[in-house]
């Protein structure tokens, strides 16, 4: 079936070939799609990501009066790119153009990006080996009937014995945390959803300037960064929007994309309180702590992909794709990955870690040729604390009830409000936007 080849293939593997952006398919979600309604009020948008830098040029595109608040001094969310690292773009948070038929898929259209085809070409790290093939199929978390386990469970319950957990790990980790805490049932459920498509590509510049560069300067006049909201009263017809530093700020309508791990340790206060069913359902969507780690070397010794790390189940050649001569690897850890990293301390101490395990991979010759690392940990970005949300044991419509507009004042929007199986990508937390844009639109005929 579809869904099931791309939920075998969907992870960042090895790259060749240039793909026209002229074949990729046309998406909706875009400005065109958006009835004409006159809207007169004011709207606030919090946070500066995907979804709201897509919310924003949506409102420009209709004329209407908004303001993003960003909480950080930098906009993009968990979008971000690493300056003089190497000679050719890197990002340090999403990467991946996931699917051909998505509103970023349009958007590389329309930009004319240089996109690169995923290749489905892993190589294994098994058995203290490195393997182009696994003794039994891992991959078992793509039909329907799984129970609301874990993926550890299911997998186990399969009969893929300990030798399999760290490419179980791998499998889960794509989908935003550890095999132990991944649900089978829901990650299957919400899988069924896909529309973006099967094809997978990096663009040549990187996502965030591709973001940055089509679409932020429209919007970047509009963004207050270094402005954390503390309370949101939404009691009257005009919302009051007030700052940590007591700054106040009026809107008619409010849309919220700050991440689920914000909205779920209640770092916004709100007046009234939100209905109960609301905030137990951010307590039902997961996110946990995500690094990323850039490794440079004097000369390559290592494939273009390797999974099944137990340290980091996997790394990846930044080099494939990209018009430059540096050789760059880059490390992805989530769950309990990322918190046995964070637990030694130090960037340093972290980036030895990866080296000793790409040692035993490569025979020594990672610590012969490495040059330098930089560490980029999301769990200790104060405003975003990990990395994409997961589907749990127990998640049930969690994501919709957070979809859910409170009082035709209030819209939540970002990639974990996704209830079309987007949920963990960049372009999904656009479609949040696109959708919460047009909510407020109809909201007001």
């Amino acid at each position: 079936m579809e869904r099931r080849k791309f939920l075998k293939n969907s992870a960042l593997v090895g790259f060749g070939g240039y793909m026209a952006p002229s074949l990729l398919l046309s998406s909706c979600k875009k400005e065109s799609d958006l009835p004409e309604i006159a809207f007169e009020g004011r709207v606030i948008i919090i946070g500066a990501g995907a979804a709201g830098i897509y919310a924003g040029s949506l409102l420009k595109s209709r004329d209407i009066d908004f303001q993003i608040l960003e909480a950080s001094g930098l906009v993009g969310g968990r979008l971000g790119r690493l300056n003089g690292f190497a000679d050719f773009p890197l990002d340090t948070g999403a990467n991946l153009l996931r699917g051909q038929k998505s509103v970023l898929a349009e958007l590389a259209k329309s930009a004319d990006a240089t996109l690169h085809m995923a290749q489905p070409s892993p190589i294994y790290w098994f058995e203290d080996s490195l393997r182009q093939t696994l003794p039994n199929d891992p991959y078992v978390f793509n039909q329907p009937g799984l129970p609301d386990i874990s993926y550890k469970a299911h997998a186990a319950a399969l009969g893929l014995d300990e030798r399999f957990d760290a490419i179980v790990d791998y499998i889960a980790a794509r989908q935003g945390s550890s095999a132990s805490r991944l649900s089978a049932f829901w990650a299957y459920q919400e899988s069924e959803s896909w529309s973006a498509g099967n094809l997978n590509f990096i663009p040549a510049q990187g996502l965030y300037d591709l973001m940055g560069n089509h679409l932020l300067p429209g919007v970047l006049p509009h963004i207050s960064t270094n402005t954390v909201v503390k309370t949101i009263d939404y009691s009257h017809s005009n919302i009051i929007i007030t700052d940590t530093i007591g700054r106040t700020y009026s809107a008619e309508k409010v849309i919220i994309t700050v991440p689920i791990s914000v909205l779920r340790d209640a770092d916004i206060e709100f007046f009234p309180e939100l209905p109960t069913a609301k905030t137990e359902a951010f307590s039902r969507i997961g996110m946990d702590g995500c690094i990323k780690v850039f490794m440079k070397f004097s000369a390559p010794f290592y494939t273009d992909f390797v999974v099944g790390g137990k340290v980091c189940n996997s790394y990846f050649n930044e080099q494939v794709g990209k018009s430059g001569q540096d050789n760059i690897l880059s490390g992805v850890v989530v769950g309990e990955q990322a918190e046995a990293l964070e637990a030694l301390g130090s960037e340093e101490a972290i980036s030895a870690k990866l080296l000793e395990e790409l040692d035993q991979m490569y025979n020594g010759r990672a610590s012969q040729r490495f040059i330098e690392a930089r560490v980029i940990n999301w769990t200790k970005h104060p405003f975003i604390r990990g990395g994409f949300s997961y589907s749990g044991i127990g998640i049930g419509n969690a994501r919709q009830i957070l979809a859910a507009p409170i009082d035709n004042k209030l819209f939540f929007a970002g990639e974990a409000s996704s209830i079309n199986g987007h949920h963990q990508t960049l372009h999904g937390a656009m479609e949040s936007g696109f959708r919460e844009v047009l909510g407020m639109l109809n909201s007001a005929r």
